[in-house]
């Protein structure tokens, strides 16, 4: 093998190293987003809850309501 060899070799590798990266960093990306929309949801929804609980087990809110 000579030098230009090796260096192909090289910079193939540097290259697959580089696509395999940015892939893993999609999926983690992808991962995140989804897990940030369902936290978004049930924040949300516990406020939804939180809000019906307090009408439901206060009669003056209650009447308002």
């Amino acid at each position: 093998m000579n030098w230009d060899a090796i260096g192909a070799f090289a910079e193939l590798l540097g290259a697959l190293a580089v696509f395999i990266t940015v892939a893993f960093l999609a999926v983690q990306m992808r991962q995140n987003t989804r897990a940030l929309r369902a936290e978004s949801m049930n924040n949300a929804s516990m406020s939804t809850q939180n809000w019906y609980l307090q009408v439901g087990t206060n009669p003056q809110c209650a009447e308002i309501w």
